[in-house]
């Protein structure tokens, strides 16, 4: 069962980045379905082995990320 929550978690948020690209009720229904994480985590494992990647990513951290309780500075994901 956290496997299948945490693989919601994933889908709603990237719902949401496609849903900024370009809206579409599909990805809003699906957003709506699904739940931020319950505490703020990094979203790559590599930030978090990192004390320095960590606190760069924690500085600038990109909103879409944020609404779903990771943490990620990447544009590019």
């Amino acid at each position: 069962m956290p496997e299948q929550r945490a693989i919601a978690h994933i889908l709603g948020l990237l719902c949401d980045a496609a849903n900024l690209r370009r809206p579409h009720p599909k990805f809003e229904r699906t957003m709506r379905a699904c739940q931020p994480t319950e505490k703020v985590e990094p979203f790559f494992h590599r930030v978090a082995r990192s004390r320095l990647a960590l606190t760069l990513t924690q500085q600038n951290a990109l909103e879409v990320f944020w609404r779903w309780n990771y943490l990620c500075s990447e544009p590019q994901w």
